[in-house]
């Protein structure tokens, strides 16, 4: 409910991809990978568009921390850093990023909404995303072989 009108009435599933199924349609989910990362304590799973299939509009383009629907632009800045040259110009990548990091992490008393966030490590945050996106863009179209972090210190996907 938002204002006394109903926003959303979706039944209950048992996965976070029938989920986003049910808000994005079977059409733009064919175009999306699903991926799940794990880095010490900052767990980043959801999806991320194929690139051949990238979007001349940023919707969507949705970042959960700690189940909270935030902006951030360190995130943001990961992820179109990630896809890199493999872009079109013009073009934007579609994705839905659920980023579960410890509580302590992350400041959400920025902003008087609570939609921004700050990271006491945000360079961290910023390599852990970048290198997500990338593992799961080579692992599912084999288009980039440069991680950011040094394998043995980064749990697979």
């Amino acid at each position: 409910m938002h204002n006394n009108h109903q926003v959303f009435d979706f039944s209950a599933v048992e996965s976070l991809q029938d989920r986003l199924v049910q808000l994005y349609g079977k059409k733009l989910m064919n175009s999306m990978l699903p991926m799940e990362f794990n880095y010490e304590a900052l767990v980043v799973r959801g999806i991320a568009i194929n690139p051949y299939h990238a979007r001349t509009s940023r919707t969507p383009q949705e970042i959960f921390v700690n189940g909270r629907s935030v902006k951030n632009t360190t995130i943001s800045h990961a992820i179109y850093e990630a896809y890199g040259s493999f872009l079109p110009k013009g073009h934007h990548p579609v994705f839905a990023l659920l980023l579960d990091i410890d509580c302590k992490d992350v400041d959400v008393n920025v902003h008087p909404s609570k939609r921004e966030v700050k990271f006491s490590s945000p360079d961290i945050v910023h390599r852990v995303v970048k290198e997500a996106i990338r593992r799961l863009l080579q692992q599912k179209s084999a288009i980039i072989s440069t991680p950011d972090l040094p394998t043995s210190a980064v749990g697979s996907s």
